[in-house]
């Protein structure tokens, strides 16, 4: 998924939409399919017991797992209605499930998880949301989205660095997330102080998206604070990783293993590390780190890395399917708005400041 330069009028030229597009993400969609397979003949191969494991699961366990990973997808698309629909703009409902569980999917399938926000400010776009608002809004979302991540790895990585919490790992990996919340608050910080549009002289293409970002950054860094004490949005992103974290957990469950919650936390918490590399789904760097931790702290290896495929299987694999869904869904969408002259008809309508009922709205964007 790529971001594609907006026509005069402010409208995107293209995008993953047509025979091409759907083309490029059902490439995408085997390439994962073919890593994570790869990945289970590696760990069937490598680790002793493995396989056995796999074959005794309980259907039980594996179902609730499922729900547990659909619970946290819908997490994730509530979380973005209430970020990205507010304001003068509000997205339907519908519209708002189809851009975040494919925004789900994009995360997954292109490698470091660019395809996520790439495609966000696609179908925004295409929806009618000004750039600067998504922007804006995209720095909210992603605040509030990984603060109770970001809070839970740092905690448990101290923990265990000074000997006071469940699991081991190495120092380096233990501290690495509490590292990265050290230099991303301060890169927040000094965005929000310094950043100005008149830095980046407005222009056409690039050049004009240049300049409405650095008009909208620090503007979105502003309403962090408002955002955080929503309620509702805390608990978006609170169930979304809880939800996810809870694949693992159950898939221990369904496996018939029962090792220290704190230690299969700390696993799943810092194994996310992996999704750093340039890898589709983190597929190949999230494996490794999660099933460190949980043979470092004790766990038998024919369980982990059973549970750590499993829960694998469940979760990159929901979000993709239901993703893929989105997807195929919202740009024949997009493109019935687009040619009938209604960008946005039925997904975006214009309101007043403060948002639709009963749905906590965002700050309106400062664009000029």
């Amino acid at each position: 998924m790529s971001i594609h330069a907006a026509k005069p009028d402010g409208r995107p030229s293209g995008g993953p939409s047509g025979p091409g597009g759907r083309r490029t993400l059902l490439v995408r969609v085997g390439l994962l399919v073919a890593l994570l397979g790869a990945v289970a003949v590696a760990i069937a191969g490598l680790i002793p017991g493995s396989t056995q494991r796999l074959e005794r699961a309980s259907t039980g366990g594996v179902v609730t797992a499922i729900l547990a990973e659909a619970l946290a997808c819908a997490a994730y698309a509530d979380l973005f209605h209430t970020i990205f629909s507010g304001g003068r703009w509000r997205l339907s409902p519908l519209r708002s499930v189809q851009v975040g569980l494919a925004e789900l999917a994009a995360f997954v399938v292109v490698p470091t998880g660019i395809g996520g926000p790439a495609l966000r400010v696609w179908a925004l776009l295409r929806s009618g949301l000004p750039f600067a608002a998504i922007v804006e809004r995209s720095v909210v979302h992603a605040a509030v989205l990984n603060l109770p991540f970001a809070v839970a790895a740092a905690v448990l990585g101290v923990t265990v660095v000074t000997g006071l919490g469940p699991g081991h790992a190495s120092t380096l990996v233990a501290l690495a997330p509490l590292a990265l919340i050290i230099v991303l608050t301060a890169l927040a910080l000094l965005m929000a102080r310094y950043l100005r549009a008149d830095a980046v002289p407005p222009g056409p293409g690039w050049q004009r998206f240049g300049h409405d970002a650095a008009d909208a950054i620090p503007g979105g860094i502003r309403q962090i604070p408002a955002a955080l004490r929503s309620p509702r949005r805390l608990a978006g992103g609170l169930v979304y990783w809880a939800g996810d974290c809870g694949v693992l957990i159950l898939t221990f469950a369904a496996l018939g293993g029962s090792p220290p919650l704190g230690t299969i936390v700390l696993a799943y918490l810092l194994g996310q590390l992996g999704n750093a590399l340039p890898l589709p789904g983190g597929i190949g760097g999230v494996e490794p780190l999660m099933l460190g931790v949980l043979s470092s702290s004790g766990v038998d290896l024919g369980l982990g890395g059973a549970a750590v495929l499993l829960y694998r299987i469940i979760s990159l694999g929901l979000q993709t399917l239901l993703g893929t869904i989105a997807v195929l869904s919202l740009t024949p969408a997009l493109t019935t708005e687009r040619s009938a002259g209604e960008e946005g008809a039925g997904a975006i309508s214009s309101g007043s400041a403060e948002g639709a009922p009963g749905t906590p709205s965002v700050p309106e964007p400062t664009t000029r």
